[in-house]
């Protein structure tokens, strides 16, 4: 009966005219209610948005002057190794290098390599190593006719068959000839250096990528492979233009999702360093806050002059709880 009794009263109370301008008053606060959500989530994004890809920005170019600067320290430390080796014979080198195990602390490995392009002794020893020709591999041309520390590109080691690679500082004789080079080992499936950067913590659920000039990945975390296979086969512009050594914020549009990058240059090792954050990670916080807005809205109390009971609205609604 008292389901029968309600609607009844209700049309009643809406043929008056206080009913209806009070329908038409509920009607306009909701109206205006929306609108004000609507204004305040397209202004929301572009602020977030703004304030997300400056922060990423941000986060980048510290990652990239942190790892320019544990670059420069490990060359450091191979050049003053290689002023040690100087005038000395090849049986000396070798004893010298085994007495210089600090350097393991910033490498996986060492080795010295000839003018020839073989290599005369390796820290610590692994069979096959040493003997083995070098000239081939694409950082030897480099390091022949020029005078400063090279990175070389990612390749498979013969003798540890381990992803490497090798951060390079060359030798000479009195008199200026090439006369071979040092090389420190980074390996990418299980070194420190790499293993350092993906214990990272963002402030955001973003992951970092590391590319060669080439495109090359050299590291990238297992949760970003599939953005990299796409970055790679679409080949938007920006990520082209950051190989070409261009340094800046980008938004990609990967089969579908929207991802904010910021591009990097770590130009010590040629690198491209990419901060990747999903854009729904962007827009996460500012749509749990106008559902927060929302729910207080639609809890808050209407004028007792309204023709519902207010014991009919909930004292707090489900997604307040």
């Amino acid at each position: 009966m008292l389901k029968r009794l309600i609607p009844g009263v209700l049309k009643r109370r809406l043929n008056t005219l206080q009913g209806r301008l009070l329908v038409g008053l509920v009607a306009t606060w909701l109206v205006i209610i929306g609108l004000l959500l609507g204004v305040a989530w397209g202004i929301g994004q572009t602020l977030v948005r703004d304030a997300n890809v400056a922060h990423l920005g941000y986060q980048a170019e510290m990652l990239s002057r942190g790892l320019q600067d544990r670059i420069v320290l490990r060359f450091d430390a191979l050049s003053r190794f290689t002023d040690q080796l100087a005038k000395k014979a090849d049986a000396e080198i070798a004893d010298r290098l085994k007495g210089s195990r600090s350097l393991l602390a910033d490498f996986e490995g060492v080795v010295i390599i000839d003018a020839d392009g073989v290599v005369i002794a390796d820290l610590p020893e692994v069979p096959g190593r040493v003997g083995l020709e070098t000239s081939s591999r694409e950082f030897f041309p480099v390091m022949r006719h020029s005078p400063w520390p090279y990175v070389s590109r990612p390749f498979m080691g013969r003798a540890s068959l381990q992803p490497l690679v090798l951060m390079l500082v060359p030798r000479f004789t009195a008199d200026g000839q090439f006369d071979g080079m040092v090389g420190g080992l980074l390996n990418l499936a299980h070194g420190q250096f790499f293993r350092s950067i993906a214990s990272l913590n963002f402030q955001h659920q973003g992951h970092v990528m590391i590319f060669t000039a080439d495109g090359e990945p050299i590291f990238v975390p297992d949760a970003l492979e599939e953005h990299v296979d796409k970055l790679q086969r679409l080949n938007p512009q920006d990520f082209q233009l950051a190989l070409d050594g261009w340094q800046g914020e980008a938004r990609h549009e990967l089969d579908g999702e929207s991802m904010l990058v910021a591009y990097r240059q770590v130009w010590e090792a040629d690198w491209v360093v990419a901060l990747m954050m999903p854009r729904r990670s962007v827009v996460a916080p500012l749509h749990a806050f106008l559902e927060r807005l929302w729910c207080i809205v639609s809890s808050s109390r209407l004028p007792t002059s309204v023709p519902v009971s207010a014991s009919s609205w909930p004292s707090r609604p489900a997604c307040m709880s």
